[in-house]
């Protein structure tokens, strides 16, 4: 995997490529990439000393507590609409 230490220090590029033809067993594979990514994320996170979170990352604008705290909105964010995709989809299928 590309992504290794601390918040801010990515070693290399992260590229992932959607197929048109999505089946089952590209669902799996994309859940276990999202549990990877997770873990990456995860990792980063613990291995950034607390003292450096309040610093600008190399090159940016952006504290690396604000892309962490970003990262976690956007997660919320999307974990919020899949809620909502599993509500209408069961009303639906409910015939309401």
């Amino acid at each position: 995997m590309a992504v290794t230490g601390k918040i801010g220090e990515a070693t290399g590029p992260l590229l992932v490529l959607l197929d048109t033809a999505y089946n089952q067993a590209s669902w799996h594979a994309d859940l276990r990439l999202l549990d990877a990514m997770h873990r990456h994320l995860r990792a980063a996170v613990a291995a950034t000393p607390p003292r450096e979170l309040n610093t600008r990352l190399p090159g940016g604008t952006v504290t690396r507590l604000r892309l962490i705290t970003g990262a976690a909105a956007h997660d919320l964010y999307h974990a919020g609409q899949i809620q909502l995709l599993k509500k209408f989809h069961s009303r639906r299928r409910a015939g309401r």
